[in-house]
């Protein structure tokens, strides 16, 4: 464990430079000038999701940005809110991490002469407790959209031009604000299982020990599907949680009404294309990892519901008879 205090804005960007896949960046406040420095100091390839926990009041004042939707969506980054948010934590290629007490602003990292004493610590291996914990964050956290964006610049605006408002206004204000950004989206590409097969995510999850390391895959599944708190006897109750679960899910209620008759593998791709909410879209090919692992857990799952055959190269699942 190494404890960081000074200059941590270059601690940070060091970090980002070394990072290869993605950035998973936790921060209640966030200001423009440093996200910005944040995409500049990332490899072109490299994905960044930000979770925050605006406040139309905060965004009214200038400690945090609105701005910073629009920077990160230009790069095809993503903005997620957190209204309960308030922990700080800094996660690169879910295998790095840095959490402390420093948010995303010239004051929390330094840069600025009227800067906050703030330390950010760094902990290898991440335990994996807290990597379940944070994915669990990320997956019940809200996308912001340009709909949502458009809709709460005209909030903040409209605040920003009033004299002001008594606690009651404020309260109700921030109520709205809220309820406009606490839209549940069910139909991300994140909204899918990730790990291989149900039997392997059972494997991993039965033999998880406190000094090994949780794969990125599993944490998701775990948090996505709430099997963090539960124990099972054997691998057929498992099972039996996890499809009620898998089910229940609203992309995959909509997919199975889909497969009203034999579909190929390829019709799969087309649907999820169609039928997720991302932005921008993932391609065909970009899809085929995902699309892979949801046919697999389609047919391991729903041995009461589909059948599934393999004439020549095709594979084909269709309802039962």
């Amino acid at each position: 464990m190494k404890v960081y205090f000074s200059k941590l804005h270059e601690t940070l960007f060091l970090k980002l430079q070394g990072t290869v896949h993605c950035v998973t960046l936790y921060s209640p406040y966030i200001k423009k000038e440093v996200v910005g420095k944040l995409i500049s100091n990332v490899k072109p390839d490299v994905k960044i999701q930000v979770i925050c926990s605006w406040k139309i009041e905060d965004l009214a004042k200038g400690v945090s940005d609105i701005e910073v939707y629009p920077l990160l969506k230009n790069r095809e980054h993503h903005l997620f809110y957190c209204p309960s948010l308030h922990l700080k934590t800094f996660l690169f290629d879910d295998e790095h991490l840095l959490t402390g007490s420093a948010n995303l602003t010239s004051k929390g990292l330094g840069t600025c002469e009227d800067a906050n004493l703030e330390t950010l610590v760094e902990i290898d291996p991440i335990p994996n407790d807290y990597a379940i914990y944070l994915r669990n964050i990320l997956i019940n956290s809200f996308l912001i959209t340009d709909e949502i964006f458009n809709q709460i610049t005209k909030m903040v605006t409209a605040f920003s031009e009033k004299n002001g408002c008594d606690a009651w206004e404020l309260n109700e204000l921030e109520k709205n604000f809220r309820d406009i950004i606490m839209k549940k989206d069910y139909f991300l590409i994140s909204e899918l299982p990730m790990t291989n097969s149900p039997k392997e995510l059972y494997g991993e999850i039965i033999n998880i020990k406190t000094d090994s390391i949780v794969e990125p895959v599993v944490a998701h599944d775990i948090a996505l599907y709430a099997l963090g708190q539960k124990e099972w006897d054997n691998a057929e109750e498992f099972e039996n949680y996890l499809s009620d679960k898998f089910f229940s899910h609203p992309f995959i209620k909509e997919l199975c009404g889909f497969i009203d008759r034999p579909r190929r593998f390829g019709e799969f791709k087309e649907w999820v294309q169609n039928n997720c909410t991302d932005v921008p879209v993932p391609s065909r090919k970009e899809l085929t990892g995902n699309v892979q692992v949801l046919y697999g857990w389609l047919k391991d799952l729903g041995k009461d519901k589909f059948e599934y055959s393999r004439p020549g190269h095709s594979e084909i699942l269709e309802p039962k008879k």
